[in-house]
């Protein structure tokens, strides 16, 4: 949950590995793989489409952040 805070706050330049966390099999690492997006704000724009995907996530708090991580992007 740390390392994501810390690589959420690092900026765009940490997009390309945070995209990466969404794709991981632990549920859990993906969860804070949308949080961190959701951390990003507007710099997390190149994300969308992985923010979809993650949308019909197996985790429901995976889906659901993404959910709240697409509706905060606007």
């Amino acid at each position: 949950e740390a390392a994501a805070q810390a690589v959420g706050q690092m900026g765009p330049d940490a997009l390309p590995a945070i995209r990466g966390l969404l794709d991981h099999p632990d549920k859990y690492v993906r969860r804070h793989g949308v949080w961190a997006l959701g951390k990003m704000g507007p710099a997390a724009q190149p994300a969308l489409p992985d923010l979809c995907r993650a949308l019909k996530d197996a985790d429901p708090r995976t889906a659901s952040g993404a959910a709240q991580t697409l509706g905060n992007m606007g």
